[in-house]
């Protein structure tokens, strides 16, 4: 009985550093592209018109997951079928990229990833809303996509609408990873398989180990 609460005292001390720097998962992820496009201006500076609605075919463990997903990063994309690392956003500080930047751009994904009207414009709309969180994050202007880093020439009243409706706190977790490759853009992924949390993990080790005790007892039971 001692080395079963001895391994579960373990596992409930080594939780803690399961969600940290360790990728959630290694998946495959193919990346496609379509209208609206717009007009923007990227850190560099660098202005061009781009594709504004990104989605992706994402494999996990043998299964193909359809996704709606933000680009997150101004860096050659790839429409191949190319490896990613998935990571949780408030473990992102392990790998030197700021948790609360990117969870702010996480509400704004999941607030319109899925809108029941006209879906492919508002989707865009985040995007350049997202794209001004990554690049001016923090910035003496604020968050105003027509100055700082990143400007939006083609859009500008929408996205500028969904940044003014950002809450006064920003939730310390999401459904949403950042999909992560050296050599190509990063992304947003909505999480298709949601993974325990550490204090889910937690009560299922105490749940553990109240059954162990519950046996024990049982077989200390007097027999008539």
């Amino acid at each position: 009985m001692r080395r079963i609460f001895g391994w579960l005292l373990l596992a409930i001390f080594l939780i803690p550093s399961w969600s940290m720097a360790a990728p959630v998962a290694e998946v495959d992820l193919k990346m496609s592209y379509s209208s609206p496009t717009g007009k923007v201006t990227f850190p560099g500076p660098v202005t061009g018109t781009y594709y504004l609605d990104y989605d992706a075919e994402l494999t996990w463990d043998g299964t193909t997951h359809s996704l709606e997903i933000f680009c997150v990063e101004n860096v050659p994309g790839t429409t191949a079928n190319v490896p990613y690392q998935l990571y949780t956003l408030d473990s992102l500080g392990d790998i030197g990229l700021d948790s609360e930047k990117y969870l702010t751009a996480a509400w704004i994904a999941e607030q319109y990833y899925d809108q029941p009207d006209n879906q492919d414009y508002w989707k865009a709309m985040a995007q350049i809303a997202i794209w001004e969180v990554i690049f001016d994050f923090g910035s003496a202007s604020g968050l105003d996509v027509t100055t700082g880093s990143f400007r939006s020439h083609t859009y500008t009243q929408a996205p500028q609408a969904i940044l003014a409706g950002l809450p006064a706190s920003i939730p310390s977790s999401s459904l949403w990873l950042l999909a992560v490759n050296p050599d190509f853009q990063n992304y947003l992924v909505r999480n298709p398989a949601p993974v325990p949390e550490p204090a889910s993990m937690l009560l299922f080790a105490t749940g553990l180990a109240g059954l162990a005790g519950f046996r024990r007892r049982q077989r200390r039971l007097p027999t008539s």
